[in-house]
C-alpha cells in the first residue's frame, strides 16, 4: 500500500517539526528520498527458538533513504 501525497505531506511536516533539518546519522547528508510505500514492521515475542503464534503486532512506518549513502531511517506513523 502506498501513501497518498496528502498523507506524505502531513507525515513529513510532523517529522520536520520534531526533528528540524534531519541529517543522515552515517554520512551527515541532508538530502533524502521518502519511500511512498508504507513499511509494515512486525514485532513478535520469541520464547527460546519459537515464535509465539497469535502475538504478532505490526507498526506502520515511513522510510527516509539517504541520497548519498543509502542508509534507511524508519519513523513510526502510529
Amino acid at each position: 500500500m502506498k501513501f497518498t501525497e496528502s498523507q506524505l505531506k502531513d507525515i513529513t511536516s510532523k517529522i520536520d517539526s520534531k526533528c528540524g533539518e534531519f541529517e543522515c546519522p552515517i554520512c551527515k547528508n541532508k538530502s533524502f528520498d521518502i519511500d511512498r510505500d508504507i513499511i509494515h514492521l512486525p514485532s513478535y515475542p520469541i520464547r527460546g527458538n519459537e515464535v509465539e503464534p497469535g502475538d504478532i503486532s505490526v507498526r506502520d512506518c515511513v522510510a527516509y533513504i539517504c541520497k548519498n549513502c543509502g542508509h534507511v531511517v524508519l519513523f513510526s506513523i502510529d
